[in-house]
């Protein structure tokens, strides 16, 4: 499932997608469910897909990289904070 608030170019392709009244999309939907809020911008078409088996839902990740950018000079996630106790 995804949720749109900000620019998107290219196809978009899951289960559920919502577009935000700040959405502006540029490129096709494929979709099961399809929600567009008032406001929203889509320059493309949308088709609605065939339900797919829940069971692999999240085998496959999505990795979002910023234009210009690539997989291997994306910074590692900060570390983790040290739990500590509070008396």
């Amino acid at each position: 499932s995804v949720r749109i608030h900000g620019k998107i170019t290219g196809q978009i392709n899951a289960k559920s997608v919502s577009l935000a009244k700040t959405a502006n999309v540029k490129g096709d939907i494929l979709h099961e469910n399809l929600a567009i809020e008032n406001g929203a911008h889509l320059e493309g078409h949308c088709r609605r897909t065939e339900p797919t088996d829940d069971k692999t839902e999240g085998e496959n990740p999505i990795t979002l990289l910023v234009k210009g950018s690539s997989k291997e000079n994306l910074d590692p996630p900060p570390p983790k904070p040290e739990p500590y106790i509070v008396a």
